[in-house]
């Protein structure tokens, strides 16, 4: 009887030695499987989003006429376009009743515009101007009325010698595609 006893205490002690050391690493290994199995179907359920999101975005593209195409160009050109920007600019502020002494272009750094993940680029644009309040008014309103897109980060006024007329510094954030 103590030797069938031994006998199976052995046989039960090597059937859970078996079970620790083989099966039991296996159950986890099929468990970290499966939550692997899990978060890659999540991934893919996020792409197909993604990948049905953009197909449905290209076939609006694809609808839009050419002349919307041009209007989205002038909103935000493909290049930076300086001299249409400084023709527009000169044109506003001529139109609006404003004098333009001067005007500076400061374009966004190379690292800046990598590190960016916008679609548009800016540049700053500094100008200098002169002219009656309420011409500076219509300007600004004239600014953000244009199918260019801009962006006022400032305006500065000065006294002017002149009672009826004023200096005005106006800076602005003109955006272009990268």
């Amino acid at each position: 009887m103590d030797n069938k006893n031994t006998i199976y205490t052995t046989l039960v002690a090597a059937l859970l030695f078996f079970i620790w050391f083989f099966v039991w690493p296996s159950i986890q290994l099929l468990s970290d499987f499966n939550r692997e199995l899990k978060n890659s179907r999540e991934d893919l359920v996020l792409l197909e989003t993604a990948k049905d999101q953009l197909q449905q975005e290209s076939e609006l593209f694809a609808s839009i006429s050419a002349s919307d195409k041009q209007l989205v160009e002038l909103a935000a050109p493909l290049s930076q376009d300086r001299t249409g920007l400084i023709n527009l600019l000169n044109d506003l502020a001529g139109n609006n009743g404003l004098v333009v002494d001067s005007m500076s272009i400061a374009e966004e750094t190379a690292a800046a515009r990598r590190a960016s993940t916008d679609a548009l680029a800016s540049m700053s644009v500094t100008l200098s101007l002169e002219g009656a309040y309420n011409s500076l008014k219509v300007f600004v309103d004239a600014l953000e009325q244009s199918l260019r897109v801009f962006e006022i980060e400032s305006v500065d006024i000065a006294a002017s010698q002149d009672e009826d007329l004023a200096q005005f510094i106006v800076r602005v954030k003109a955006y272009y595609a990268k």
